[in-house]
């Protein structure tokens, strides 16, 4: 899922970065903080940063932005390696972006993204770096998307092994703009479509794993609610919060480790929290130096690996009640021993 900076995914250790089987449901207030040890993650320079996604070796992709009246401009997007060394890079200039950003990093270190065109339409990418160092750019049309403007295809994960891309709330759009969930396979180039089984819904898949999968959707009252498929079986989360959640308004699944646990963000009446969901028990995530006093404000888990490394944003400076604050990206790393990703 795309950070709300529409653009952020984060940035780096690069000295700058200061340490810092139904339906299941629950209701009530979160639970106690996971036991994470937080890396804040800043772009020199730039107000706004977030991290996109970390792979399984500890390298990830993220984007820092300079703003101006609420808009986000200058975006540069790195990736950084396991180290924390930053690369930077563009994509390739015939294709008119408008601006891009990156959303995913599997294994071998490539990166999926979207971009925008002149025209309005969204469409996704895939960079590739082969054995011998070469860069291969793959553009990612669903072919029943409509390519208008506020159209398009929406890239927002791309599994571990690479094999395969999911979209997630504006995945593709078809000639009616009505959002669908989507997979692509990265070898065949094949897309298939999903859609949530309730009727009316607008569906986005975040995430996908050995044949699990999941993300958010919107009722056709346009509330928010969080949805994974496991075994064929499709399930609902609730994340803790308001049991009654106004239009807009709901969790999302944006990610899942290799043990099972399902992680997320909760967008409510309050700051914005993180979460993760095992064995039916809550856990919430919330970063040490987050500053929170709208409810665009808090902290997102935008992603995670495989070992339960989760990354997103986190607001720094306080909002208004029509501009969040600041963003910063964070690294949460599980308190325990052997957590690929450990700095």
């Amino acid at each position: 899922m795309v950070s709300r900076i529409y653009i952020t995914a984060t940035v780096a250790l690069i000295g700058l970065i200061v340490p810092g089987a139904g339906a299941a449901s629950a209701q009530g207030p979160p639970a106690a903080a996971a036991p994470y040890k937080y890396v804040t993650v800043a772009l020199p320079g730039k107000l706004n940063t977030g991290v996109a996604d970390i792979n399984d070796s500890g390298a990830y992709v993220g984007e820092g932005c300079d703003e101006m009246d609420g808009m986000f401009t200058n975006c540069r997007q790195f990736i950084a390696s396991p180290q924390g060394k930053l690369s930077f890079y563009t994509i390739p200039t015939d294709w008119s972006a408008t601006s891009y950003l990156p959303v995913g990093i599997d294994d071998r270190g490539d990166v999926d993204g979207q971009y925008t065109d002149s025209q309005g339409a969204t469409h996704g990418y895939l960079r590739r770096v082969d054995a011998d160092g070469t860069i291969t750019w793959t553009k990612i049309d669903d072919p029943l998307a409509a390519d208008v403007n506020g159209g398009g295809t929406t890239p927002e994960s791309i599994s571990a092994d690479g094999s395969v891309i999911v979209g997630g709330y504006a995945d593709y759009v078809d000639g009616n703009l009505v959002p669908h969930g989507f997979f692509y396979n990265t070898t065949t180039g094949k897309f298939t479509t999903y859609d949530v089984p309730v009727p009316g819904a607008s569906t986005g898949i975040n995430f996908y794993y050995d044949g699990e999968f999941g993300g958010g959707y919107t009722s056709s009252t346009g509330i928010g609610y969080a949805f994974y498929v496991k075994d064929g079986q499709f399930h609902t989360v609730q994340a803790p919060g308001l049991p009654n959640l106004p239009n807009g308004e709901g969790p999302t699944l944006t990610a899942v480790s290799a043990d099972g646990t399902l992680f997320g963000y909760e967008l409510s009446q309050d700051p914005i929290f993180g979460f993760a969901y095992a064995n039916g028990k809550y856990t919430t995530i919330k970063d040490p130096d987050e500053v929170a006093t709208t409810n665009l404000d808090g902290t997102e888990a935008v992603n995670a690996n495989l070992e339960g490394v989760v990354v997103g944003d986190y607001t720094y400076t306080p909002g208004t009640s029509s501009q969040p604050g600041y963003l910063h990206g964070y690294i949460a790393i599980p308190e325990r021993e052997g957590v690929a990703g450990s700095q």
